[in-house]
């Protein structure tokens, strides 16, 4: 591998700078390149696994697009049919709503009427309550009149009951 044939070429580098000595800044650059290699070389495996783990991932996608598509095209005629259903139950409901809904106006229309009619009566009720009312006060200031001539009536009872009493004393006092 890359890894195995740089650490080869190290060696006989470092080999060859001992023996013509004095070259160690050379060594460690070296070293340091090498260390660079094998991260670059670790780092392009990790790569090539993650592409071919994506290369997978990407082949399962195709065969669940595939499935997915036959699944589609297998249940094509039941989302239709499930589609004419729907359509056919949507128009009947709405059929019934009209129905429904003329059904409705006519009985508003019926309570219409008989609330005009119980505002009539109650019209006729008020009209007959207000002439009641009318006559009660009449007869209230009849029965005030007779109240106050009663009252007078009292008082000239009265009068008279204290002249009679003059009256019989006077007598009394003229028979003894």
């Amino acid at each position: 591998t890359l890894r195995a044939r740089v650490r080869e070429l190290t060696e006989e580098r470092a080999a060859v700078d001992v023996e013509g000595g004095g070259r160690r800044e050379y060594v460690e650059k070296d070293r340091q390149q090498v260390e660079t290699l094998e991260k670059h070389q670790e780092e392009m495996e990790t790569l090539g696994k993650l592409q071919e783990e994506m290369e997978i991932r990407d082949l399962r996608v195709v065969e669940l697009q595939q499935r997915i598509e036959t699944h589609v095209l297998e249940h094509d005629s039941e989302v239709e049919a499930l589609q004419l259903r729907a359509m056919q139950e949507v128009e009947q409901a709405v059929q019934e709503f009209e129905i429904e809904k003329s059904r409705l106006l006519q009985v508003e229309s019926l309570l219409k009427l008989e609330r005009d009619g119980l505002w009539a009566e109650c019209d006729v009720l008020k009209g007959q309550f207000d002439g009641f009312k009318g006559e009660c006060d009449g007869l209230k200031r009849n029965c005030d009149d007779l109240e106050a001539k009663c009252d007078g009536l009292t008082i000239e009872r009265d009068g008279l009951k204290a002249e009679r009493d003059g009256l019989v004393q006077v007598a009394a006092t003229h028979d003894r």
